[in-house]
């Protein structure tokens, strides 16, 4: 992983990824959530981070070919936590199938993105799955296709629901304190304004938004995105009187 993720990581790749991401909101938004009174926010912003994932994962842009995607990704997430038995008609048995069919999509996009790359037509955008096949280890071989598709998976579960809950708590705490709400409107409308009609968000509006942040980081820290994370103590520290001696373990 060190090979190729930090590239895709690091703060000039993600600086990058801003517009990606503010373009694909509003056409969530313009499609989801403007024609109704009500929506539930958590399925929505699952339906979001998943097209996000597909389009810097792989650069796949077309909303068919994210639903052919994200229905079977749901029977995966769904078994993620239930009881393995593999029996017809139970969570676990759902998600193998599912598993199966994404697995299957993806060895088929692997195969034409290599074919692609060896032809010398790969996208503008370098993309995860680009920078994947292009490493090569000591023996300049590449990592196989099944193992690609692996990790590709692997990528995507990693980042739906920690995202999808993080977004989620945030309008949450807005709706719970007006004030708040307020402050991070007028936060916000200060940027929109600043910007031309079609011009998207970037870098430096980003930065602009210092109270949106905090807000953001509060939620967080309120309701961590990634609950049950067990971790160990490394060295021995002291946190409010209390010495906490290196090898215990917790959960977070």
């Amino acid at each position: 992983m060190r090979s190729y993720l930090p590239e895709f990581l690091k703060p000039e790749a993600l600086q990058h990824y801003i517009p990606i991401m503010d373009s694909l909101a509003k056409e969530h938004l313009e499609t989801d959530w403007f024609p109704h009174k009500e929506v539930k926010v958590f399925p929505l912003t699952r339906k979001y981070t998943f097209a996000l994932a597909c389009r810097l994962f792989m650069n796949i842009k077309d909303p068919d070919h994210v639903t052919k995607f994200g229905n079977p990704f749901s029977l995966v997430t769904a078994g993620l936590i239930s009881i393995p038995i593999n029996f017809p008609g139970t969570a676990f048995s759902r998600a193998i199938k599912g598993g199966k069919l994404i697995r299957e999509e993806l060895l088929s996009i692997v195969r034409k993105r290599e074919m692609e790359l060896s032809e010398n037509k790969g996208s503008t955008q370098v993309d995860l799955l680009t920078r994947i096949l292009l490493i090569r280890d000591e023996n300049d071989r590449g990592m196989e296709e099944k193992d690609i598709a692996n990790k590709i998976i692997g990528f995507f579960i990693a980042s739906h629901d920690t995202a999808s809950t993080a977004i989620t708590f945030v309008l949450n705490y807005l709706a719970e304190f007006p004030r708040v709400y307020s402050e991070v409107l007028k936060e916000q409308m200060q940027i929109a304004e600043s910007k031309g009609p079609d011009e998207l968000l970037n870098w430096d509006d980003i930065k602009n938004m210092k109270y949106t942040w905090n807000v953001a980081c509060e939620a967080m820290r309120l309701a961590p995105p990634g609950q049950g994370a067990f971790r160990e103590v490394t060295s021995e520290f002291t946190y409010a009187g209390f010495t906490i001696p290196k090898g215990w373990k917790g959960c977070s």
